[in-house]
């Protein structure tokens, strides 16, 4: 089985065990706090980045999202923070639908969604409706010696209904992270071992800060 082929067999069958169906559903079946958490911080710019399966449900997502975001752009975290089986909070991004995190997103003009896949490979998946922002990513992190291809997966971020597409201009950024180059980019992928970021982390959110930073200061995505 090829990397890609694996890719989507994961993606399918996590899509296909989701336990809850929407947020309003998991809400009710678990506690916030205790099982969950929600980080928004909203700030002047037309660029929110978000970490829908944050924390435990997709393992340094928030860490490399709130470090995507700095202190430029709008954030947002959903993260599992139950002591184990945090999977069970994954709603995939076609219902994602957390009120908190829609609010912003409709507020924003792009929205630039972080989450994770299970291949071992060091790569980065860059996906979305966004085609100009998304050539733009892939090219910066592989001028920084990433690998990076375009997401042509069954979730590639291409949906009208996706998360990360439902900000005012219809059109986001999707970036899914390989569990192999997330491995690297942290001491381990345990809660712990998050806290300690390598090289790579920094490099990594440096390439795409930059992309971002220069979408922020032109208009060439605001039309």
């Amino acid at each position: 089985m090829s990397d890609r082929e694996y890719i989507l067999t994961t993606h399918r069958s996590r899509t296909q065990r989701d336990k809850y169906s929407n947020f309003a559903e998991l809400a009710s079946n678990e506690q916030e706090g205790r099982d969950y958490r929600r980080l928004m911080e909203r700030r002047s710019s037309k660029i929110a980045i978000i970490a829908p399966h944050g924390g435990g449900i997709e393992p340094g997502t928030s860490e490399i999202t709130k470090a995507l975001a700095g202190n430029e752009f709008s954030l947002y975290c959903f993260e599992g923070c139950k002591p184990r089986e945090n999977e069970t909070l994954h709603i995939t991004s076609i219902h994602f639908d957390e009120p908190t995190c829609m609010q912003l997103v409709e507020r924003s003009q792009i929205v630039v969604a972080v989450h994770a896949c299970a291949s071992e490979h060091e790569v980065a998946y860059v996906g979305g409706l966004e085609e100009h922002l998304k050539a733009q990513v892939i090219e910066a992190l592989r001028s920084a010696e990433f690998e990076a291809q375009e997401d042509v997966s069954d979730h590639s971020g291409r949906d009208i209904r996706n998360i990360c597409n439902r900000g005012i201009s219809g059109r986001g950024l999707q970036i899914e992270i390989a569990e192999g180059l997330r491995r690297v980019m942290f001491e381990g992928l345990k809660r712990h071992e998050r806290e300690n970021k390598t090289p790579l982390f920094d490099k990594f959110v440096a390439a795409v800060r930059e992309v971002l930073l220069k979408a922020q200061g032109g208009n060439t995505l605001w039309t």
